[in-house]
């Protein structure tokens, strides 16, 4: 905190200044650094990942794996509800996609990967997926 104790100098050894001051300045961005792009805390909204995970369970979800590869078949996935309009204003695009966290989420399971082909049918009252 030898940056801290710079920028505030005889402050410093004030408690009621310095620790509202780290609070703020440091241990705040941080947080928000780390909840809004490396990891973040998912909800799954409907019955469709059920017997897996369950309506209304949380999960945390790494965000910096699919910036080095691609998701592979059989991992669970999270992303924002892709019927959202988004802005038309770089800024505020930016902030619904990575900052905003009361955003709808999706959770699915990768079943097809590029070059796959993917049939879904209903046989006898049940859906079933063909690979």
């Amino acid at each position: 905190m030898n940056l801290v104790k710079s920028i505030l100098g005889s402050w410093y050894k004030y408690d009621w200044i310095r620790v509202p001051f780290e609070i703020v300045f440091v241990i705040l961005p941080v947080a928000f650094t780390i909840r809004t792009f490396i990891f973040g805390l998912y909800q799954v909204p409907t019955g469709s990942m059920e017997t897996t995970l369950l309506v209304g369970e949380r999960f945390v979800a790494d965000k910096l794996t699919y910036w080095t590869r691609p998701p592979k078949r059989g991992e669970i996935i999270a992303f924002n509800d892709p019927t959202i309009e988004y802005s038309d204003s770089t800024i505020v695009n930016f902030w619904q996609r990575y900052v905003s966290w009361n955003t709808q989420n999706w959770t699915k399971r990768v079943i097809g990967i590029p070059g796959d082909h993917v049939k879904g049918v209903i046989e006898e009252g049940h859906p079933v997926v063909y690979l």
